[in-house]
């Protein structure tokens, strides 16, 4: 590709970005101001019916995981407890788990 047709892309794809640009940034808004704005943010951060649908996540459970990798053998098996709880002004759910790997050993750690 000679030079002149490259620079003829570039320009275009940059003059194509700087009006989509443009535009998009005639649609939005400022808030009228600082405090109507800051209300408006803490509203939106609310915890909403969603949340509430996560609530039967909470608690501490003891498992047991099983995995079969080759079925004419005894699976593997893996156990340990799982702690969920709400985090963040119940915004999000953080789950720690701890038990053993696959081998029986204890030390498996994770955290979602």
């Amino acid at each position: 590709m000679n030079v002149m047709r490259t620079f003829g892309i570039a320009a275009m794809a940059l003059a194509l970005t700087t009006l989509a640009t443009g535009s998009w940034a005639e649609d939005r808004k400022p808030p009228a101001n600082p405090e109507e704005f800051a209300k408006a943010l803490i509203e939106a951060s609310k915890p909403t019916s969603e949340h509430a649908k996560l609530q039967p996540l909470i608690g501490s459970w003891s498992y047991t995981c099983k995995m079969w990798m080759d079925p004419s053998k005894p699976p593997m098996e893996t156990k340990g407890t799982i702690e969920r709880k709400w985090i963040l002004g119940e915004r999000f759910v953080e789950e720690k788990v701890a038990g053993t790997g696959f081998d029986g050993k204890p030390g498996f750690e994770g955290l979602g």
